[in-house]
């Protein structure tokens, strides 16, 4: 017997797809062409040369994050 699945557990299913592709990283040249540059940034301060400013962290979702979500949220049975 399939099991019916409530609005609550509908939303949370969509909330964690969306989350989940927010984290999903961007390929190298996705982005918009023509503005590009394959030279690395210039360094205008010392300080940010070595390391020196914020630090920052991206999480990227695991293999069953991105399985939930590519397996929808409600199935279709005939």
């Amino acid at each position: 017997m399939t099991k019916h699945m409530t609005l609550r557990e509908i939303e949370d299913r969509f909330e964690e797809a969306a989350r989940t592709l927010r984290r999903i990283p961007a390929p190298p040249g996705s982005g918009p062409k023509g503005y590009s540059s394959s030279w690395p940034d210039y360094v205008h301060e010392a300080g940010h040369a070595y390391g020196y400013n914020d630090a920052s962290m991206k999480i990227v979702p695991s293999a069953a994050e991105i399985s939930r979500m590519e397996g929808g949220c409600v199935r279709a049975d005939p």
